[in-house]
């Protein structure tokens, strides 16, 4: 980046985006946070309730489309996420994006979390 004081570009974004996310994969914190976001979500019952709902919807569905059922299902699960759930799981994304970022506002070069 120029300046501190001058927001990134787009191209530098996607940048720091990139380098983020391959950090978080090779630290092991994606897999870390994709096994918490699983059990919270089957603790919450959440699973079971899109599952349910997607066989109930497949068996009232005439004719059975398998793309209407799957926009139809993934509608139903997003609007079902429960909020203490998402909010958990963004807090840890962000409590990692923010122990990546130096001072400067980059994605630090040496920091592995």
């Amino acid at each position: 980046m120029a300046e501190s004081s001058v927001l990134p570009s787009e191209k530098e974004l996607e940048e720091m985006q990139q380098k983020l996310a391959n950090r978080m994969m090779k630290s092991g914190e994606w897999q870390r946070i994709q096994d918490a976001l699983s059990a919270k979500l089957t603790e919450a019952g959440w699973t079971d309730q899109v599952k349910s709902h997607a066989k109930e919807q497949a068996r009232q569905m005439q004719p059975l489309k398998f793309d209407a059922l799957q926009q139809h299902t993934a509608e139903f699960a997003f609007d079902t996420l429960p909020d203490t759930v998402k909010n958990d799981i963004l807090a840890q994304i962000r409590a990692f994006v923010v122990s990546q970022i130096d001072e400067s506002g980059g994605v630090s070069v040496n920091s592995r979390r």
